[in-house]
């Protein structure tokens, strides 16, 4: 039976909104100011975390369309005031994520 990547979106979506809002905070000094930034993240935490017992079962499961649906989500999610960095940041992100799929496809020849 398929997984799905209910939960690994989640975590996914919480890392991403993290990073960016350590990502935006971070440019003049982290400082109390900078506490709104985090809010999204913290509202995002329960739910990333609540089924994170079923990420790595989601993650076996994976197949093509899943990990286009990961990639255009960090894309969406993820925003750096650097566009350049964020730029690479999505790269490096397919980069990973086209390794497993070969990892994956290594495997299935083994069987």
């Amino acid at each position: 039976m398929k997984e799905g990547i209910k939960e690994l979106k989640e975590l996914v979506t919480f890392v991403a909104v993290l990073a960016s809002a350590a990502d935006k905070s971070t440019q003049d000094g982290l400082g109390y100011d900078d506490i709104g930034e985090f809010v999204n993240a913290m509202l995002k935490a329960p739910n990333a975390f609540e089924g994170i017992d079923k990420v790595g079962a989601e993650i076996k499961d994976l197949d093509a369309a899943e990990m286009q649906e990961l990639k255009d989500l960090v894309a969406a999610e993820l925003n750096l005031v650097d566009d350049k960095l964020e730029l690479v940041v999505e790269k490096a992100i397919v980069a990973i994520v086209n390794i497993y799929d070969i990892v994956l496809e290594v495997k299935a020849l083994k069987k």
